[in-house]
């Protein structure tokens, strides 16, 4: 409750503790302190040798969009291995740089699940703030063999306007042999880049398909699409 940074220097220490209990304390203490310059003292915890700590330091920093520690992130992250590079791949998704991007990609086809998840929703958001991902490096998550890696490669699709990426969404929310998540995902995306020619296909599917889920998102689609575009594909289905 002291907004000064002898307190915020005395509760840091907490966070190497032994005891989770003291660890969290800590950490709950950092966050309600209102020194105003309290980042500042987190951020050699970055790398501090206690795992629980660096990694406490890099989510809260990252969460709060601190980009000093963007360049700790890039130099440790080729080193780092189990749950502290999973922590920094998602700390690197809340501060997207276009230098993670030679860093992050290798890791896009890991042979850890967890890892290439990760690092897909890390590209994803470099796309998502305007930085150049290639396409590629997306489109091969789609054939992932997990259900929630596939998922992060299509949210990342969502920012490219390509045709053949624009084509795969509809392919995968038509697809019955695909998980529920990752249809409702690619119906989602659908109206970001609508096509008349799509209505038709998209009007069977409401009309066939037994999930209710699937039926309600291809609803909530067609009517984000343009007022003309309905028109130009709906009536040409009246008969």
């Amino acid at each position: 409750e002291i907004p000064e940074p002898r307190a915020v220097d005395l509760l840091l220490r907490g966070i190497e503790d032994s005891s989770d209990a003291v660890r969290k304390a800590a950490q709950q203490a950092y966050e309600r302190n209102h020194f105003l310059g309290k980042s500042n003292h987190l951020r050699p915890f970055v790398l501090s040798a206690n795992p629980a700590a660096s990694r406490c330091a890099m989510r809260t920093l990252a969460r709060g969009g601190d980009e000093g520690i963007v360049s700790a992130l890039l130099r440790e992250l080729p080193g780092a291995r189990g749950e502290l590079r999973l922590e920094m791949l998602d700390a690197l998704r809340f501060l997207p740089d276009q230098r993670s991007l030679p860093l992050v990609t290798p890791l896009a086809s890991s042979p850890e699940e967890p890892v290439r998840f990760r690092a897909l929703r890390c590209l994803g958001e470099l796309k998502r703030r305007g930085l150049r991902v290639p396409a590629e490096l997306l489109l091969a998550g789609t054939e992932d063999a997990s259900e929630r890696v596939r998922g992060a490669a299509l949210a990342g699709l969502r920012h490219y306007r390509t045709e053949g990426v624009c084509a795969l969404f509809l392919e995968r929310a038509l697809s019955p042999t695909e998980p529920l998540e990752t249809r409702l995902s690619a119906l989602r995306a659908l109206p970001s880049f609508p096509r008349a020619d799509w209505i038709a296909s998209l009007v069977a599917l409401r009309t066939q398909d037994i999930a209710p889920e699937i039926r309600l998102s291809v609803e909530i689609a067609l009517r984000r699409f343009p007022a003309e575009m309905l028109r130009e594909g709906l009536f040409s289905l009246l008969d």
